[in-house]
């Protein structure tokens, strides 16, 4: 639920970290973005086909992981993806378990890797109607 929001937001502020004064979920920006999610989701589901299909049909290797989980554990997530990207069983004593390690001391909380636009997972929920 964060991702759309934030690709909006990273479109029309050319930034990472810039945002609307106005809720989405409010007048003048509803409808518009309304039309982005539908636009925005065409495309995912494209997107999302396209590795599911390779993965599934191909001799390809994929390696799948949601951005959630670099959230709530960065170490583990990032030093596997990092594993399945070298060819290495483990990073124990690589530069590359230096760089993760260094990454997680840089983060705002603690073992923190990337700062959300907001801070954290999920918190764009109230961005979002029923309907």
């Amino acid at each position: 639920m964060d991702v759309d929001p934030s690709f909006l937001y990273l479109i029309f502020t050319l930034s990472h970290n810039n945002t609307f004064k106005e809720c989405l979920a409010d007048e003048p920006m509803y409808s518009y973005w309304k039309r982005f999610q539908r636009d925005s989701t065409h495309c995912y589901n494209r997107w999302f086909r396209y590795w599911l299909n390779l993965a599934e049909n191909t001799d390809k290797v994929v390696y799948f992981f949601r951005f959630e989980d670099v959230l709530t554990n960065p170490r583990e997530v990032l030093t596997e993806l990092f594993q399945f990207i070298l060819g290495l069983e483990s990073l124990e004593g690589t530069v590359m378990e230096q760089r993760i390690e260094e990454c997680l001391k840089m983060g705002v909380k603690k073992n923190q890797a990337y700062k959300p636009r907001q801070g954290g997972a999920n918190k764009n929920l109230k961005n979002f109607r029923q309907e």
